[in-house]
């Protein structure tokens, strides 16, 4: 049987002994999975399995001996056939127990697991679920409706962006530091600065340099010409360096000998 999920869990007045949940990623899946069983099982009875493995599927094989309610979560993503073979045996065994299932996967398991399941298919979101989840994660409303419209439908896109955001403003900061020679400015962002911060001034210079933008734009880094985006790149050294500055120094170089 195949359903939609209109709203939450007000489908839900019983859960099937193994409900599948299918659709892209980021829609929602685990965290109704997780609702689900906030409310039939007050979560002390929630077994979660975040990967299934071989491990993982031979550990669940116990499941058939426990007495007490379960709800069990699994993810099926990028298992494979003999750890699903494994879980089949299992869904078998436990089919006249008190456990029950909630399979999670982006599209749908071979048959044999399919066929023993309740279905319930997850669509993209909607820009107005997704501007919604924003706000009430503390994002500005202008923020919210600009991350909502780019996500595509998938929360992960939505935060992955925002989490940029803030990213982009601390490196443009930073960039603006070095200009002005700001050292007390730059000793402050010195302990904000991590691995994704170097990656994002990377991606600044190498567009400052190119004229070619996808992360940043020329406004946000106008006037700073190609001198200093090249500096800065050759100072982040040959680990994290594009090839672009080793062709723009070996440039200079022959240029200068000219």
């Amino acid at each position: 049987m195949i359903k939609m999920p209109v709203t939450v869990l007000g489908m839900f007045e019983d859960l099937p002994a193994i409900s599948l949940f299918v659709g892209p990623a980021s829609v929602g899946k685990w965290t109704v999975a997780e609702a689900l069983g906030r409310r039939f099982y007050n979560s002390f009875g929630v077994i979660r399995v975040r990967a299934l493995t071989m491990d993982a599927a031979r550990d669940l094989t116990m499941l058939s001996t426990f007495a007490t309610p379960r709800l069990v979560i699994i993810r099926l993503t990028r298992s494979t056939d003999a750890s699903q073979n494994v879980l089949l045996k299992t869904l078998e065994e436990c089919s006249t127990t008190a456990t029950k299932f909630i399979l999670i996967d982006t599209e749908l398991p071979p048959e044999t697991i399919t066929s023993r399941c309740t279905v319930y298919r997850f669509p993209l979101l909607t820009d107005a679920a997704v501007e919604e989840i924003l706000l009430n994660r503390n994002f500005s409303a202008v923020e919210a409706k600009k991350l909502a419209l780019a996500a595509g439908g998938q929360m992960r896109n939505a935060l992955n962006r925002g989490d940029m955001v803030d990213d982009k403003q601390l490196v443009l900061t930073a960039l603006r530091a070095i200009i002005e020679r700001d050292s007390d400015t730059l000793d402050d962002l010195a302990a904000k600065w991590g691995d994704p911060h170097s990656a994002l001034m990377v991606t600044l210079c190498t567009e400052a340099i190119s004229g070619r933008y996808r992360i940043f734009n020329s406004e946000e880094i106008e006037g700073i010409g190609r001198k200093l985006p090249l500096r800065i790149l050759i100072a982040l050294g040959p680990a994290i360096r594009p090839r672009l500055v080793v062709r723009s120094s070996l440039m200079g170089v022959l240029r200068s000998a000219l």
